[in-house]
């Protein structure tokens, strides 16, 4: 009986020592799986990084284009305005230059009643 008990006992180390051959295996498999998740972690905290870098330049770009457009908008205001002044001093310039081709027209008949009036004075001093 107690060899038979020494041979269960053995049956048990045997066993034992199995199942802890087993473990030791499924410990090191393990323990590569975690070197594996943490160069992951490192791939993914460096790709994070890289990803913030690339967020904080793409919020400098859009403050950068609203800036543009700000100053798109001011450009384009300014281009209304001055449509505005060129349209009206084009309306003045009109103006005045019909009033000045009323002037000549008149400094011209001014100069033939002149031209009469010398002819006249010229005739009149003849006749004395």
């Amino acid at each position: 009986m107690e060899n038979k008990i020494l041979e269960l006992l053995n049956q048990l180390l045997d066993g034992q020592n199995k199942t802890n051959e087993r473990l030791d295996k499924t410990n090191e498999r393990l323990d590569k799986t975690n070197e594996k998740l943490d160069k992951t972690n490192e791939s993914l905290n460096d790709a994070n990084k890289r990803i913030d870098n690339t967020n904080e330049k793409i919020d400098s770009t859009n403050e950068r284009l609203d800036r543009i457009e700000r100053k798109i908008d001011s450009v384009i205001e300014q281009t209304a305005y001055l449509t505005e002044f060129r349209t009206e001093t084009k309306d003045k310039l009109e103006v005045i230059e019909n009033e000045v081709k009323g002037i000549r027209q008149d400094l011209n008949t001014v100069e033939i009643v002149t031209s009469k009036n010398w002819n006249e004075i010229a005739r009149l001093k003849a006749v004395k």
